[in-house]
């Protein structure tokens, strides 16, 4: 589904609803939806705005009309960058609507941010920056979504921003006070301009699993609000949601105007909407009409404003094109599509140098790693690409180019060399034909432990252990001769940290699929799959599974040749988790252990880290190029 084709029907559907000019609305907006004019040097970003990786929602208010949400320039990798070009785009708009008061907010609202301990642009990938815009150019407006920061860090701007607006200090703090306890986190900060005049808001979040509790914000909530929240209160008990309450202050007047409250539903929203739909004094409450009832559209939220100056409630729902959802009926062709687009979203993440660049680690990325896992799994996908890359050649290069211990890689420029990152690397220049000293091969070998299995490292402490996560990894990169001479030794080693089940055990990642899946190839390629037989539950992901776990439990399941059921199941949830982007949402999987832990599977030490995406998508590339060698 292409995003440019979604964007130009979603405007002139916007065009139609507003009464405006479809094709001068397009030429203003699909710049900032389309990646085309910028280089490629500068992609690989995505928008966190949809869980699906859209960077749109429409916004509809009842009778009262439509509005888009835009994360302008989504596609922007650097953080600082994308922010320039979401500002300029802002500032033209301001123009354009006679809004200049939004350049002096936006001024002192991103001065406020950047004051918070710590704060920088570039803690902001997911966009700083959002722009609210009327079709009609009649209102104008930007969000700062903050909910990146540290909730108290969050908290303290908004107090600032607050204070200024309303009728003092202990107003504000009083707000946030009934806030903080009813268990909301602030989620954005922003302002619109209008022919109503200026509005700041003041958006608050208070995830599914949270106590329920209605904030005191009026003194009381007014008598139609109050009578909509005891009938969404028996929703809550049965249906999971996220909460978003919205305060909109109007800054001449220095007071409170408004009070939305919206649900975010995890599961179909019909419910909801029926209560809202009951609710309701409009006889069309939903904007644009057309998406009612589409499949390719998501109602992201449903809920009702209250006005202070009208006992009326207006219901609000948001929409957003429904992007990459897993398909009915899934079929060779459609996996292969997935398989293009995930491919393509790999191309448009490699560095103008050549590199990937991934996690936050203690000691700086892990860009070492993802390059060689990355370039490793595009030169596997060749049959595939379209057109002659040498993106994994460039990867190579930039790897020999950048090393930065004598022999042997890290996890990073500035770490010390392991074993599965050297071995990556190994594995990636014999694929490439790519010439390999013979201090590294020595190297390899010399982390071969005599009583079988591959140590992560020199050390410290456990991290000098044999760890099956590694050990399978970095097997076929040792050369045919050094293999041989240890094979008897890798025997030993299976037979030691093979479990009844099946399961191999992972010492630097939060599941066992990772693991388990490369014991699998392991196995095959020695020709002893049948002497280590693993259970169908080894391919369960567990209940949050990220998309790193669901793809490597899809890779097991594929592998080791379980019900079709089951590998149906995993192909589904994890195509549903495909951004429309192409690529996958990273997840907190990877576990720098402590080096006192031996046993993590057993009892955890260590923090969990968490991909950008590039991790996760080349997993879930890999796996589902095996799938579709076997359809």
């Amino acid at each position: 589904m292409a995003l440019g084709k979604l964007s130009s029907t979603l405007i002139t559907m916007l065009a139609e609803a507003a009464g405006s000019d479809a094709a001068a609305l397009t030429q203003r907006i699909l710049p900032m939806l389309s990646p085309l004019h910028v280089p490629q040097k500068q992609r690989g970003g995505r928008s966190r705005l949809n869980p699906d990786g859209q960077p749109f929602r429409v916004c509809g208010r009842g009778e009262q009309g439509v509005s888009l949400l835009l994360d302008a320039f989504w596609y922007i990798d650097t953080p600082r960058l994308r922010l320039e070009h979401a500002r300029e785009a802002l500032f033209s708009w301001a123009h354009a609507c006679n809004a200049a008061p939004l350049k002096a907010a936006y001024s002192d609202l991103l001065a406020r941010l950047m004051y918070a301990p710590g704060c920088s642009v570039e803690d902001f990938e997911h966009g700083l920056l959002l722009l609210d815009i009327d079709p009609t150019l009649d209102a104008l407006g930007f969000l700062m979504d903050v909910h990146g920061l540290l909730p108290m860090d969050a908290y303290t701007v908004a107090e600032g921003w607050l204070a200024q607006l309303v009728s003092g200090e202990r107003e504000a703090q009083r707000l946030l006070r009934e806030l903080y306890a009813a268990h909301y986190s602030v989620h954005s900060l922003g302002y619109t301009h209008s022919s109503q005049g200026l509005r700041a808001k003041l958006v608050v979040h208070r995830p599914a699993h949270a106590p329920q509790r209605c904030p005191d914000i009026f003194g009381g909530a007014p008598p139609e609000l109050a009578l909509f929240l005891a009938e969404l209160k028996s929703l809550q008990a049965q249906y999971e949601h996220d909460t978003f309450l919205t305060l909109e202050l109007d800054v001449c007047a220095q007071r409170l105007h408004a009070l939305s409250l919206e649900v975010a539903p995890a599961q179909s929203p019909a419910p909801w909407l029926a209560l809202l739909n009951a609710h309701s004094a409009c006889a069309e409450p939903i904007i644009p009409l057309e998406w009612q009832h589409s499949p390719q559209a998501h109602a992201r939220r449903i809920g009702m404003c209250q006005s202070l100056c009208s006992p009326q409630l207006t219901p609000m729902i948001t929409y957003a094109p429904a992007g990459l959802a897993a398909p009915q009926q899934i079929s060779r062709a459609q996996i292969l599509e997935r398989i293009h687009l995930a491919i393509h979203a790999l191309l448009e993440r490699q560095s103008a140098q050549g590199c990937w660049d991934d996690y936050r680690l203690p000691f700086g990325s892990a860009s070492f790693w993802t390059t060689a896992f990355v370039a490793l799994t595009l030169r596997r996908a060749r049959p595939y690409m379209h057109d002659d890359h040498d993106a994994a050649a460039r990867g190579a290069r930039w790897l020999e180019q950048m090393k930065s211990c004598e022999v042997g890689w890290g996890l990073g420029p500035y770490a010390a060399p392991d074993t599965h990152t050297s071995a990556l690397v190994l594995r990636l220049f014999d694929d490439l034909d790519h010439p390999v000293s013979c201090q590294e091969r020595a190297w390899l070998a010399r982390m071969w432990s005599p009583d079988g299995g591959f140590r992560s490292s020199d050390g410290p402490l456990h991290w000098a252990d044999v760890h099956p996560c590694v050990t399978a990894l970095a097997w076929p990169a040792l050369t045919p001769s050094q293999a041989s001479q240890r094979e008897e030794e890798l025997h030993e080693y299976l037979a030691r940290f093979a479990r009844t089940d099946g399961k191999w055990q992972g010492y630097w990642w939060r599941t066992h699929h990772f693991s388990s899946y490369h014991h699998i190839c392991l196995l095959a390629d020695l020709g002893c799959q049948d002497e280590f037989p693993m259970a169908e539950e080894v391919a369960l992901p567990g209940a949050h599974a990220t998309s790193f776990e669901t793809a490597w439990a899809l890779g097991v399941a594929v592998l080791a040749g379980h019900r079709m059921e089951q590998v149906e199941h995993l192909l589904h949830e994890l195509l549903g988790r495909q951004q429309v982007d192409g690529s996958w949402p990273g997840g907190r999987d990877l576990r720098i252990t402590e080096p006192g832990c031996a046993r993590p599977w057993e009892h955890a030490r260590g923090q969990l880290m968490q991909d950008h995406c590039c991790m996760s998508t080349a997993s879930a590339l890999w796996v589902l190029l095996d799938l579709i060698g076997q359809l």
